[in-house]
């Protein structure tokens, strides 16, 4: 019984830190695509990054939704591999 304790507030520490990890991630990688789209599609040099709220299509997809989705799936099976 205590190994099983152990070892699902060990899961449940790993999802969590993961989840974290996920969030920070997507933070980035939204900013990293942003400008790079800002980049190489503006040739004046004037660029404003659209808002996650603005976009739309493939955009939203896969800047928005997909990372948004890994980090609730962590956080889910944080919270459900948590000791009770």
């Amino acid at each position: 019984m205590m190994t099983q304790t152990k070892g699902s507030r060990a899961a449940s520490i790993i999802f969590f830190v993961l989840a974290g990890i996920a969030a920070i991630g997507g933070v980035l990688f939204y900013g990293f695509v942003s400008a790079m789209a800002c980049a190489f599609g503006s040739l004046n040099g004037n660029c404003r990054s659209r808002m996650p709220w603005e976009l739309q299509g493939e955009d939203l997809t896969f800047m928005v939704i997909i990372p948004g989705l890994i980090f609730i799936a962590f956080l889910t099976l944080g919270f459900l591999t948590r000791p009770r």
